[in-house]
């Protein structure tokens, strides 16, 4: 038995209550400062600590001797056990506990859908900070299936841009993976062929990717038909196409527009016809309107890609590349093979571009009326679209405003800019009406460049 006030065991015969009445009378008798146990209680508890084991078994409970399995499998930049560093200096004797480091490689056990699934989140992060905060706003399971779809379009491009590869590899490879995807070929042998080919101008999250194809494809394999055959008829068109341009890819650019049209098509465009079967398959409330979202879906990715052109433009020509139709720039008197950043007329090149800042702008509004078309209901699907869109309208109006720049940086969106169209998009997401009159706001701010 112990006091009221948790204190001391109480001697027989004592009263009741000792605590003085005048702090009796503010709290419960209680205390009011946790006092040490008494002798009984200090006993039992010392005796209990000796009696119990360690927690872990790979960690010694003698403070001076640790257990040399841990300290064999200490990992950089953790402490082994026995040592004491920064706060824990002088405060415990206790050893620190050993992280002992797993198996990192993907292939050592079959990997569940749950673990392709959290795979692809963290590659999704990787490759695209945009698509990384755009397509979780899908409602599942279409989240899963468009970022799939996604990652595997990523593959492609990462064989495209890279410049370890000659150009006959690199149609090899493009058609392969077709064949991959569709389950002709084995997607591990090809991540296993393709990955030491890389260079290190690929980003690391690529090259993890391309590594670790396997899980992504075999998803892919395991969707539903028209899913699958959603994403297999996309990479179909995608890669024989990235393939045919690639013996097109000069500084002195595409030869008119109808090239052009043809590449984003190739690059962007089918992948806006590929989401609107994704979508259709989803809500029966979108199939019903499909023809007319079929009919911009295209134009939707289009503007997109356009947009990325246009900004990537001066960084795509240090690598050797342009996707600029050269008629447009001749018009102007320009020629696209010869141009030096800063340093040519900066008016006729501002009205080369401009010209096509109005043909990407003329995609971004198909790209609003594609979005409009999408139930209001179905607001994660239109965040997806109004965020991706919102930020190309932006970054168009950059490059109208300053069409001398000389890199990509210049025009690009600060972080600020895009947190305001996630809030504006998100806060008008199913009013129609206003929605409608903040694009038409941003692209009448599009004016031509004096």
């Amino acid at each position: 038995m112990y006091w009221r006030g948790w204190c001391y065991p109480r001697p027989s015969g004592s009263p009741r209550h000792t605590t003085p009445p005048r702090q009796r009378r503010q709290g419960t008798g209680r205390c009011r400062r946790p006092l040490a146990p008494g002798p009984r209680q200090a006993r039992r508890t010392m005796s209990r600590a000796r009696a119990k084991p360690p927690k872990n078994p790979g960690i010694s409970p003698c403070p001076t001797t640790p257990c040399p399995t841990a300290l064999s499998h200490s990992t950089p930049g953790i402490p082994a056990a026995g040592t004491r560093t920064g706060l824990l200096t002088g405060l415990s004797r206790k050893p620190l506990p050993v992280i002992v480091p797993h198996d990192s490689s993907r292939s050592a056990k079959p990997m569940t859908n749950a673990d392709v699934l959290a795979y692809q989140a963290e590659a999704l992060s990787g490759v695209s900070r945009t698509f990384a905060l755009t397509i979780p706003q899908l409602p599942m399971p279409l989240r899963d299936v468009i970022g799939n779809a996604y990652l595997l379009c990523r593959i492609a491009d990462t064989i495209e841009d890279e410049a370890n590869l000659p150009l006959e590899k690199k149609e090899a490879y493009l058609h392969r993976f077709v064949h991959v995807v569709e389950g002709r070929a084995s997607a591990r042998d090809f991540g296993r062929e393709l990955h030491p080919m890389l260079s290190e101008a690929t980003i690391e999250a690529e090259r993890d990717l391309v590594a670790n194809m396997e899980p992504v494809v075999g998803f892919t394999h395991g969707l539903r038909r028209p899913q699958r055959a959603a994403i297999e008829r996309c990479i179909g068109i995608m890669a024989p196409g990235m393939a045919e341009f690639q013996a097109k890819t000069t500084v002195q650019g595409l030869k008119d527009m109808r090239d052009l049209d043809r590449y984003c098509y190739c690059v962007a465009g089918v992948v806006g016809e590929t989401i609107t079967e994704l979508f259709c398959d989803h809500s029966p409330a979108i199939h019903r309107r499909r023809d007319r979202l079929f009919a911009l879906s295209a134009g939707f990715g289009q503007g997109l890609q356009m947009v990325n052109i246009l900004k990537d433009f001066w960084e795509d020509r240090e690598r050797g590349a342009c996707w600029l139709p050269r008629n447009v720039f001749a018009d102007f008197g320009l020629d696209l093979s010869t141009l030096v950043p800063g340093k040519d007329d900066a008016r006729k090149l501002a009205g080369a571009l401009y010209r096509l800042i109005r043909v990407a702008a003329g995609h971004l509004g198909s790209a609003f009326q594609y979005t409009m078309l999408i139930p209001a209901k179905e607001a994660g699907i239109r965040r997806f679209l109004l965020w991706s869109l919102g930020m190309a309208v932006q970054t168009l109006g950059r490059l109208a405003e300053s069409p001398a720049f000389v890199n990509g940086e210049q025009v690009k969106i600060s972080r600020k800019e895009v947190r305001a169209i996630v809030l504006a998009t998100s806060a008008l997401v199913r009013w129609d009406r206003g929605l409608g009159w903040m694009f038409d706001r941003a692209v009448g701010r599009i004016a031509r460049p004096s």
